[in-house]
C-alpha cells in the first residue's frame, strides 16, 4: 500500500488533489479458500425504537489457485442489515474474478470483472425524514492489464477498464413523486514506461485517456473526455538524498488544458535516523457528474422544504500546496513524524446549504479562493514484541480568503482538529486484542454550539485451530463501545453501539 501525501496529479491524475492511496494487489502463491461469516446487532436506535430483533449478517468467500503460470482470484460477499434508523436497511452483494498468466516473475497479463449490487433505504435528515425513499445501485466493471520487463532496466504497464453504473432513486412521498435513474459509463486506458538509468535515476513517462458519459432521466445526456500525459524523474543523490521532479498535462473537453507540476525531496541523516521531507505540488480537479447533475430531490418537514440539487455552473478546482516534515526514528519500530502544510485553492468545490424563509437548499458551489493550512503529528511505538500503539493528531485552519472567514458547511463539515489511536496486543500465541478510536472537532459557524465527538471500537480474535490444512479464527467485537450519539454530517445520526461476532475458516 503506497501512500502519497499532498497533490499527486503529476503522476496519478486530475483528481489526486489531497493525496493518493495506491493499493497494489498480490498474486496468489497457491491454492487456498477463506470463508468468513459474522452476525451482529445494534443495541439502540436514535429514534428510540426497539432493535433487539434486527440483525446484521455478513458472509464472504475468497478462493485462489495457481497452476504453472495460470492463476485466479475469486471473491464474493453477501451483506444484510435491517439498519439502526427508520428506513436504513441495507442489502449488498458483490462478486469478482481476476484471472492472470505469469510469463515470468517480471511479466504477466490479467483480466478481471467485478459486480456490485446495493439496495438501501434512504432515511434522510432527522429534520426532514424520508421514511419510504429507496436507492438501488448496480456497478459492473471489467478490465485488463499487462506489465512486462522489456529489458534489464525498462518496465512497461498497460491498463484498460470499463465501469458501468446504474443508480435509481425513488421517493413516493415527495411532491411530485420522485423516480429518477442515472446511468454512468467510464472508459479509461493508460500506459506507463519506467527506465532505470544506472542505479540513481528512475525516469517514468506515461499517458491516460478517459471518457465519462451520463444518461439521466433528470438532467439528460452528457459526456466529457480527458487526455493526459505525464513524466517524472526520481534522482538518488547518494544514500541520503532523493529528489523527485514531475509534471502532468490534462486536456479536458470542457475545461481545457491544465499543467500540474510537482517537486519533492527527502534527506536522511544517517547518524541519527532523522528524515527531512519537503514538497511543492499543483493539482486540478474537474467537477464530477454528481457535483454537476445531482438529481433534484425535495422533502418537507415542519413547514420547511429541503432541496438537494447539483450545480451545472461549477468551475474546476485548482490547488497549490507546500509541505514540510520531519521523521525521527527510535530503534527499528518506534518513530515520531510531524508535518506542516499549506494549500491554496482556487474555486474550491464545497457542498453547502442556502437558507431561505421556508426552504433549505443543499448544492455544491465554488469558493473563489480558499486557504487550508495545518499540521499533522503521528507516533508509533512497539511497547514490546507483542504490543503496538499508534497515535495521530491533525489540526486544520480552512479560510475563505474572499471573506476572511472560516469555511463551515453543514453538508460537508471540515474538521478543526481530529485525533486517532490504535492499539494491538497479542495476549498469547492464539489471541489478539485490537482497539481503535478517533476524536473529531468540526468548525462551526459563529454562534453555533461546539460540534465534536469520539468513537472507540474493539475486537478480540482467537485462533482455535491451526493446522496444515485448516485454520479457524473466532472473533467478537463491538463498534462504538461507549454508545456515543454523534453525527459526521449534521442531521445524519451515525450508528449506535453494535455487538458482533463470527468465524473465519482458511483451508
Amino acid at each position: 500500500i503506497e501512500i502519497v501525501r499532498g497533490p499527486g496529479s503529476a503522476l496519478y491524475g486530475a483528481d489526486a488533489v489531497g493525496g493518493v492511496v495506491n493499493i497494489i494487489t498480490k498474486k496468489p502463491a497457491g491454492s487456498s479458500t477463506t470463508l468468513s461469516g459474522s452476525v451482529g446487532q445494534y443495541q439502540s436506535s436514535p429514534e428510540g425504537r426497539p432493535v433487539h430483533h434486527r440483525w446484521n449478517t455478513d458472509t464472504a468467500l475468497r478462493n485462489t489457485a495457481k497452476q504453472g503460470g495460470i492463476y485466479y482470484v475469486l471473491t464474493g460477499e453477501d451483506e444484510h442489515s435491517a439498519g439502526y434508523r427508520i428506513n436504513s436497511k441495507l442489502k449488498k452483494q458483490d462478486a469478482g474474478l481476476r484471472v492472470g498468466y505469469e510469463f515470468s516473475p517480471d511479466s504477466s497479463a490479467e483480466v478481471w470483472t467485478n459486480y456490485l449490487y446495493k439496495e438501501i433505504g434512504v432515511p434522510g435528515m432527522t429534520m426532514a425524514p424520508t421514511p419510504n425513499a429507496e436507492q438501488l445501485s448496480r456497478d459492473f466493471t471489467t478490465g485488463a492489464s499487462y506489465k512486462a520487463r522489456l529489458a534489464q532496466a525498462v518496465d512497461i504497464k498497460i491498463n484498460a477498464s470499463d465501469r458501468k453504473n446504474k443508480l435509481n432513486y425513488t421517493d413516493p412521498d415527495s411532491f411530485p413523486a420522485l423516480d429518477s435513474t442515472h446511468k454512468t459509463d467510464t472508459k479509461s486506458a493508460d500506459a506507463q514506461i519506467s527506465v532505470l538509468a544506472g542505479s540513481w535515476n528512475l525516469f517514468t513517462v506515461g499517458g491516460e485517456t478517459r471518457r465519462d458519459s451520463l444518461d439521466s432521466t433528470d438532467s439528460g445526456s452528457h459526456a466529457a473526455t480527458l487526455k493526459a500525459y505525464y513524466l517524472q524523474d526520481e534522482i538518488s543523490m547518494g544514500d541520503s538524498l532523493i529528489v523527485v521532479l514531475g509534471a502532468r498535462n490534462d486536456k479536458h473537453s470542457v475545461y481545457g488544458s491544465q499543467w500540474s507540476p510537482k517537486a519533492s525531496g527527502r534527506y536522511l541523516i544517517a547518524s541519527s535516523g532523522t528524515i527531512i521531507r519537503a514538497s511543492y505540488g499543483e493539482s486540478f480537479r474537474a467537477p464530477t457528474f454528481n457535483d454537476l447533475y445531482w438529481p433534484y430531490s425535495s422533502s418537507s418537514y415542519a413547514g420547511v422544504t429541503y432541496i438537494t440539487v447539483g450545480n451545472p455552473a461549477l468551475r474546476p478546482e485548482k490547488a497549490k500546496e507546500y509541505e514540510g516534515g520531519i521523521e525521527q526514528q527510535f530503534g527499528k519500530k518506534n518513530a515520531i513524524t510531524v508535518t506542516a502544510f499549506k494549500r491554496k485553492v482556487k474555486d474550491l468545490i464545497q457542498w453547502d446549504g442556502t437558507f431561505g424563509t421556508n426552504t433549505v437548499q443543499f448544492q455544491p458551489r465554488n469558493i473563489g479562493r480558499a486557504r487550508i493550512s495545518g499540521y499533522e503529528a503521528e507516533a508509533k511505538f512497539a511497547l514490546s514484541d507483542t504490543v503496538q500503539w499508534k497515535l495521530n493528531y491533525t489540526r486544520l485552519f480552512p479560510v475563505d480568503e474572499t471573506t476572511g472567514q472560516r469555511i463551515t458547511s453543514s453538508a460537508s463539515p471540515i474538521a478543526d482538529a481530529q485525533a486517532g489511536t490504535s492499539f494491538m496486543a497479542a495476549l498469547d500465541k492464539q489471541t489478539v486484542l485490537a482497539l481503535d478510536g478517533h476524536w473529531v472537532r468540526n468548525y462551526v459557524a459563529a454562534g453555533d454550539p461546539r460540534w465534536q465527538y469520539y468513537v472507540v471500537n474493539g475486537k478480540i480474535t482467537d485462533t482455535v485451530a491451526s493446522g496444515k490444512d485448516l485454520k479457524m479464527d473466532v472473533f467478537l467485537g463491538m463498534n462504538n463501545l461507549f454508545n456515543r450519539k454523534y453525527e459526521v454530517s449534521k442531521g445524519y445520526p451515525m450508528p449506535p453501539q453494535e455487538l458482533y461476532g463470527g468465524v473465519t475458516l482458511t483451508f
